[in-house]
């Protein structure tokens, strides 16, 4: 289960200024009182509330989607962030290489004051999540996405972004916690694949239309000449295997 703030509360700009909050009154009339109430059901069910690091059977851990989610609404108000985890978690999560990468580029980003007031206010919209992508020359971009809910039909195992960079689509994506790959009903010719955007690694396999690429840490997926619909299509029929 992942509840957000934007779950909860209205709209960051009132919290995140003078640190009241909107409560979401249509679901919370009583504000933290129902509020206590969610937390003490979530308890009921043998999960404990709170910013869970590592994945497990109950929940997918901390994501780089969610620190890029967290730490751009701090760059956007010009607020520094803190990580409190223990070193054992941090070598037990398969994703902390991504999920540090996350931290440092924002906090690149906000230290050398890099943001323009213009996308400062863009990244205050609380229900739309951005992408600080490191380019070919080593610089930053700053990219609407969003995210992919139906990889594999629904599966929690892999999370995907779709932005638009250039008139092109990208995808990034990764494996939560694992090592395994992922097949996709994409013609092999209108897609690369990428570490990082400036360097593309070979694709495991095209055949039949289709292509298989590794599902582990974070990379990138370079699609053209294939319509928006088309690529959720094709993420929604992929599998995922060992």
């Amino acid at each position: 289960m992942k509840i957000r703030y934007r779950d909860i509360v209205e709209s960051a700009p009132s919290w995140g200024k003078n640190g009241d909050f909107d409560w979401r009154a249509s679901i919370y009339p009583n504000g933290s009182e129902d509020l206590k109430v969610l937390l003490e059901t979530i308890k009921s069910e043998g999960i404990t509330p709170g910013l869970h690091f590592l994945p497990s059977s109950r929940t997918i851990g901390t994501q780089p989607d969610m620190i890029e989610y967290a730490t751009s609404l701090a760059a956007a108000w010009d607020c520094p962030v803190s990580l409190n985890a223990s070193l054992e978690s941090f070598k037990n999560h398969a994703r902390t290489a991504d999920n540090l990468e996350v931290f440092r580029r924002w906090e690149e980003v906000r230290a050398k004051n890099w943001l323009t007031e213009e996308q400062k206010r863009q990244l205050r919209d609380v229900n739309q999540e951005y992408h600080l992508l490191l380019n070919e020359q080593n610089q930053f971009e700053l990219h609407p996405y969003e995210q992919i809910t139906t990889v594999a039909g629904g599966n929690e195992e892999i999370r995907a972004f779709l932005f638009q960079r250039e008139g092109v689509y990208h995808v990034v994506y990764w494996h939560i916690s694992g090592n395994k790959k992922l097949e996709l009903p994409l013609d092999g010719k209108n897609v690369a694949l990428y570490r990082n955007i400036d360097r593309e690694e070979k694709i495991l396999s095209t055949r039949n239309g289709d292509i298989v690429v590794p599902a582990d840490d974070r990379k990138y997926l370079k699609i053209s000449n294939v319509s928006k619909e088309k690529i959720f299509e094709a993420f929604e029929n992929a599998r995922i295997f060992e």
